[in-house]
């Protein structure tokens, strides 16, 4: 009995710099357009903060730049999501890791701040609220920043730029990419900015090259913006907080992605794993 062959892999539609820029403008186009699109039926100005236009706005951002990708993926690339390292498979356990890698030594180095006595924080909501308060703003930030930009960045374009460049060339590039869109989106305003939104990105992006998945990726997104939100924020602000310049620099991003990361490696038990065009996790 002859086996059938093997099917053939279809060849992308086009090349590797118009998929990953098709996609890029889209995304961008998207996060432009749908916080208009959000407050329109409150009636809520540009500057004005509002929980429910909040709430529409991430569910749309969710659904309208995962359809990008998932197109994406399958018109332009004639790929799995698998293949772009947008894969279920172990996705929880690989969130809580990302989450714990980045929140541990946070918190640890908050409280070293506190001691010291270079930040002072201060509850502003009641201990009562404060637990709901968490969960519904980690809902929140899930929606409208980590699944999307975890999705287009390390996941479609990450996958997509790898095909050309090496592995730091292409950390380096998504993490360019990611700053721009912040640029052109208006959540950049100013050079100091502009270097946490690098940075940012090239910790997200070393993370997905060490697993090989976003899903880490998303749970120090949502783990950091969470509590950079809760933590002095112009939304609703759980905490005041004295000296949060210092918090920024020192317990969001020197102790965290200095400590974190390396752990993350080491629970692993492997070098940076380069893996442009796998979903798979490597094996602990």
């Amino acid at each position: 009995m002859t086996l059938p062959a093997p099917a053939r892999r279809r060849p992308p539609r086009v090349a590797m710099p118009w998929r990953a820029g098709l996609v890029f403008v889209a995304v961008t186009a998207a996060l432009i357009a749908i916080p208009s699109l959000a407050r329109s039926p409150f009636g809520v100005a540009p500057d004005e903060y509002h929980r429910g236009a909040h709430a529409v706005q991430a569910l749309l951002t969710t659904l309208v730049v995962g359809a990008i990708v998932v197109l994406a993926c399958r018109w332009l690339d004639r790929r799995p999501l698998a293949a772009r390292g947008v894969t279920g498979r172990g996705a929880g356990r690989m969130a809580v890791v990302g989450a714990a890698a980045w929140l541990l030594p946070a918190v640890l180095a908050i409280a070293g701040c506190v001691a010291i006595g270079w930040v002072r924080v201060d509850l502003v909501f009641s201990p009562a609220e404060l637990l709901p308060l968490v969960a519904t703003q980690a809902l929140l930030v899930l929606l409208l920043e980590a699944l999307p930009e975890e999705f287009a960045f390390r996941g479609y374009l990450f996958a997509n730029l790898s095909e050309r460049l090496g592995p730091w060339a292409t950390v380096l590039t998504q993490a360019a990419l990611f700053a721009t869109c912040g640029v052109l989106i208006g959540a950049v305003q100013d050079p100091t900015r502009l270097l946490i939104f690098l940075g940012f990105g090239i910790g997200l992006g070393y993370l997905r090259l060490l697993t090989g998945t976003i899903w880490a990726g998303v749970g120090l997104h949502v783990a950091f913006q969470t509590v950079a939100q809760l933590l002095g924020g112009t939304q609703v602000p759980a905490f005041s907080v004295t000296g949060l310049g210092v918090l920024e620099v020192v317990a969001y991003g020197l102790v965290p992605f200095g400590l974190g990361l390396p752990l993350v490696a080491r629970l692993l038990r492997s070098r940076p794993a380069w893996l442009p065009t796998s979903g798979a996790v490597p094996s602990p």
